[in-house]
């Protein structure tokens, strides 16, 4: 929509880089409060991890997002280090990446309680508010052609097509409010706690997983397949094992105590 504009007619300035850099300094701010909420961990070592999980979330997803794109960048380096004049990122293989390097940097640190998973889920989530919003600003990332009323004419299109950044931007708003709901409330399920004294961490976590799976899978309805192979969509494929993983963090954390109980 408003991709660009210039500055001082000296040279353009992409908004979707803004964004995506406004996604993660909010994002950090809401990790580091909450965690500073918690004074009992080593708040510096675990926010430089979360820091670092940025950085190779980042370096991952741009790394996909370059392959995905071939033919926009080839072999042109410049192009590649130039996010600014090149913006893009596969925010998938970012969000698992960074995910994943948290947990490898909790397991380092010997704290296996998965509440610092709870505050990333949160941070996570208000960063693809910002950065849904950027891709809707930079017009890319739309859906299928749709002869809804909901549909929009973006620049360079002549037809109508489902604003999926809107859809995505509107869900993560609400869940990242449902999550910090859910926070004070769901050590208060019984069916989630079980016969403890105290309700287990990572139920935002869990929630996070599972609600970033379905809506977006159920978004491929509206919108192309990220990832694919040889015609075979693979988006599926990722979505459904991290369902499977939350499923069974779910079992762990509730019903297989309760059995054992």
């Amino acid at each position: 929509m408003f991709q660009s504009f210039s500055v001082f007619n000296l040279f353009n300035l992409y908004l979707l880089p803004i964004f995506i850099i406004l996604a993660a300094f909010f994002g950090s701010f809401v990790f580091w409060r909450l965690l500073h909420q918690r004074a009992f961990y080593h708040e510096f070592e675990i926010f430089d991890g979360f820091l670092l999980s940025l950085f190779f979330g980042f370096l991952s997803g741009r790394f996909i997002y370059i392959i995905i794109h071939w033919p926009q960048f080839h072999w042109h380096f410049w192009r590649w280090l130039n996010f600014f004049a090149h913006p893009g990122i596969a925010v998938f293989a970012a969000i698992f990446t960074s995910g994943l390097y948290l947990t490898y940097f909790l397991k380092k640190q010997k704290i296996t309680n998965l509440e610092i998973l709870d505050y990333w889920s949160r941070a996570t989530c208000l960063g693809l508010v910002f950065y849904n919003f950027g891709l809707f600003l930079d017009g890319s990332g739309s859906g299928y052609i749709t002869e809804n009323p909901i549909g929009l004419n973006f620049p360079g299109l002549t037809a109508k097509v489902h604003p999926t950044q809107l859809y995505a931007f509107a869900f993560f708003l609400i869940l990242f409010f449902f999550l910090s709901y859910l926070e004070k409330n769901y050590r208060t399920y019984n069916w989630y706690r079980g016969h403890r004294s105290q309700a287990k961490a990572g139920f935002i976590y869990i929630t996070f997983l599972l609600a970033f799976s379905l809506y977006s899978l159920f978004a491929l309805n509206f919108q192309p397949s990220n990832y694919s192979y040889r015609n075979l969509s693979l988006d599926w494929i990722f979505y459904l094992l991290i369902i499977i993983y939350a499923l069974y963090l779910l079992y762990r954390n509730c019903l297989y105590v309760a059995r054992k109980k």
